[in-house]
């Protein structure tokens, strides 16, 4: 796990740990499955591909 991935999730979800990394080897997403105090579950996901983004993005709103 990086340093960028771990500062992320501290920043968006408060204190979670991380369960399981659900990535898919040889794209640029990264995946994690968290669990935060008290049971609730989460998915961060983060993509460094503008693109990619942009399209996820667009498909969420639509």
């Amino acid at each position: 796990m990086t340093t960028v991935v771990d500062e992320a999730i501290a920043r968006l979800t408060g204190p979670a740990e991380v369960v399981a990394d659900l990535s898919w080897p040889g794209t640029t997403a990264t995946v994690r499955l968290l669990c935060r105090p008290g049971g609730q579950h989460l998915v961060l996901k983060a993509n460094s591909s503008p693109d990619c983004f942009t399209r996820e993005l667009n498909a969420l709103r639509h």
